[in-house]
């Protein structure tokens, strides 16, 4: 989990610089989409003269410590889940402790990081029981962030996941 949170936030690193200093949702889906292969093979494969940057070039990474089967599961597949492609029925927590990062990052627009939260784990939760937890998660963040009291930010967020759900 603690892995995920860091190619989570490589990925949206990664995106800022490439995009002139701003979050694209849109583009920081591709580059999670990277990262979290690039994590996979941290996982599967052992690390070659290749590997290089600030996570790929840590040795330390390329240890198993109990990876989500969902996953790696989906990673492992050629496409990688949405809201038009329900990749499994995953409905573990694999996607919720990862998004911090999200939260983080678009914490002046909670509404983004909710749907930004949802689409990153859509790609490796197919149940909502999976992916609305951490949208909520990425949302709750920002919108503590933003500077919303604790009590009214857990109210939004649940009204909220509650409002996507009945869509």
């Amino acid at each position: 989990d603690t892995q995920m949170a860091l190619f989570t936030s490589y990925a949206l690193i990664r995106s800022k610089l490439k995009n002139k200093g701003q979050y694209i949702p849109n583009e920081c889906m591709k580059e999670f989409s990277d990262a979290y292969h690039k994590w996979y093979k941290t996982q599967t494969q052992k690390q070659t003269d290749e590997d290089a940057g600030i996570l790929m070039g840590n040795p330390d990474l390329f240890s198993r410590r109990f990876p989500g089967k969902a996953c790696l599961s989906a990673l492992s597949m050629e496409k990688l889940g949405s809201k038009e492609y329900k990749i499994n029925d995953s409905a573990g927590g694999g996607a919720l402790m990862r998004v911090a990062p999200i939260g983080l990052a678009f914490f002046d627009n909670p509404d983004t990081a909710f749907e930004t939260g949802l689409n990153n784990a859509l790609l490796t939760h197919g149940n909502p029981r999976g992916y609305l937890p951490a949208a909520g998660m990425a949302y709750l963040i920002a919108d503590i962030i933003k500077g919303n009291d604790l009590e009214d930010s857990v109210q939004e967020t649940i009204s909220k996941i509650k409002e996507y759900g009945q869509d």
